[in-house]
């Protein structure tokens, strides 16, 4: 039996190892400044947040080598030249998008009624002929507070469509 633990243990082992070459844990982001970004990071997209207690922050559309990101950021110093840095609070990995479908970043509400909300963010249906974005597969929150991105219901998410009219 000992041997056979052995065996096993040593092939858990090495799996483990060959795990240690992929992205970094969306987690292991978490506390990091930037610019600039770790090596095989991308950045794809950002905007900041309504001003709110506790600080100036933002929401950055990341890729690595696992897929994209939401990053919730908050800005802690400007160089000379007015950059930004910033550091991660929160991340939420990202499912893919499917065909027909697309990330909707800077306007979002769940109702007709709502203001549009540059914390609310979904994988809705692309449809370049309308000016409001509906049928949400997922949705997030920004929780600046809580440092993190909540999940919310789709039921009733609209986004406006950036590209209406193209």
């Amino acid at each position: 039996m000992n041997d056979l633990w052995r065996v096993m243990g040593g092939s858990v082992v090495a799996l483990l190892a060959g795990c240690a070459g992929s992205a970094p844990a969306a987690e292991s982001y978490v506390g990091l400044r930037h610019p600039p970004e770790p090596d095989g990071v991308e950045d794809e997209a950002g905007w900041l947040l309504e001003p709110r207690d506790g600080g100036e922050f933002a929401v950055a559309v990341m890729r690595d080598g696992e897929g994209r990101m939401l990053w919730l950021q908050r800005l802690v110093s400007r160089d000379a030249g007015g950059n930004p840095m910033f550091e991660v609070l929160g991340v939420e990995r990202l499912p893919d998008t499917q065909r027909g479908e697309e990330l909707a970043m800077v306007g979002c509400r769940i109702g007709t009624r709502g203001d549009m909300s540059t914390d609310l963010v979904a994988i809705v249906r692309s449809d370049p002929a309308t000016e409001t974005l509906t049928g949400a597969r997922h949705a997030w929150r920004v929780d600046a507070a809580g440092r993190r991105f909540v999940p919310v219901s789709t039921k009733q998410v609209e986004c406006l469509n950036e590209a209406a009219g193209l």
